[in-house]
């Protein structure tokens, strides 16, 4: 019988009870060179480990947990022989990347259980009626906001009462209900950027953190949804009516608003400016 070379080195039963891998799996890591035993006996084929391919072991379990292939899992290995660094950037770049992957497949399970659980589904995927009408514009007074999406509305609600009193302070005369215009794609992109704006009548020193913008005349797109509707992704339909109609009709896009609603109730306003092909002046919206 051969001897086994050096005391530190564990059989397989020992080394799998350890690890907590099955001797099929760790025969499976060696035949793929990810984890090969220290030694294996040529009398018997016996596999033996040493005692600091533990911690490979636990790793390489670990990877598998998050999802890496065994390609992948190669690369880290042969990383940590150069560097912790290197191989931490391989395992942080697989997880964004599953991250980004993850929250697609929130996005699609949402729009999933919506149209299989929601016994209106029927109704709200249909296409919503589409209404043309001309705003007057006129000064707006805005305070710029950045939120994760499950923080928008209550991001909305704080920003509605700051300039409600920013417009008692400073005189102010409200002369439409608050507005958001959106910078990002609504609840379609992780972290949000919008504007919430209150049409003032008369322009006016904007208090500190805040600004005044005009809002001219133009002519708007747009379609009601109830209030309980107005979140993705129940509000699909409603923006696919107004693009086909905005589409259809050969009109150009000048950003997206929506409508605020802060109570349960009530109808809330889907809003696409716009401008005819003719129009030479340009965009009727100030940019943000």
């Amino acid at each position: 019988m051969t001897l086994r070379r050096g005391p530190a080195l564990i059989p397989i039963g020992t080394f799998s009870s350890v690890t907590h891998l099955t001797q099929k799996t760790l025969r499976f890591y060696a035949e793929q060179g990810i984890l090969s035993p220290a030694w294996v006996d040529p009398e018997n084929g016996y596999r033996y480990y040493r005692t600091d391919q533990i911690t490979q072991a636990r790793r390489i379990q670990m990877l598998r947990e998050i999802g890496m292939s065994l390609s992948e899992i190669d690369s880290v290995n042969n990383a940590c022989r150069e560097s912790a660094e290197a191989a931490s950037h391989l395992v942080h770049r697989h997880f964004i990347s599953r991250q980004a992957q993850f929250q697609s497949e929130c996005e699609t399970y949402r729009t999933l259980m919506f149209g299989l659980l929601d016994d209106k589904a029927p109704d709200a995927q249909r296409a919503r009626e589409v209404f043309v009408r001309e705003a007057s514009g006129g000064p707006v007074l805005a305070i710029h906001a950045e939120c994760e999406n499950h923080a928008m509305r209550e991001t909305i609600t704080h920003a509605h009462h700051q300039l409600s009193e920013a417009a008692k302070t400073i005189g102010a005369v409200m002369r439409g209900p608050i507005f958001v215009r959106h910078m990002t794609k609504p609840f379609l992109d992780p972290r949000q950027r919008f504007q919430v704006c209150l049409p003032i009548e008369v322009a006016c020193a904007p208090p500190e953190g805040m600004r005044v913008w005009h809002d001219r005349p133009h002519r708007e797109a747009w379609s009601t949804i109830d209030a309980k509707d107005a979140e993705y992704p129940r509000f699909i339909p409603v923006i696919e009516s107004l693009v086909d109609w905005l589409v259809s009709h050969n009109r150009i896009f000048l950003g997206f608003s929506t409508r605020v609603v802060l109570g349960k109730a009530g109808p809330a306003e889907f809003i696409w400016p716009f401008m005819d092909p003719e129009d030479e002046e340009g965009d009727q919206i100030e940019r943000a």
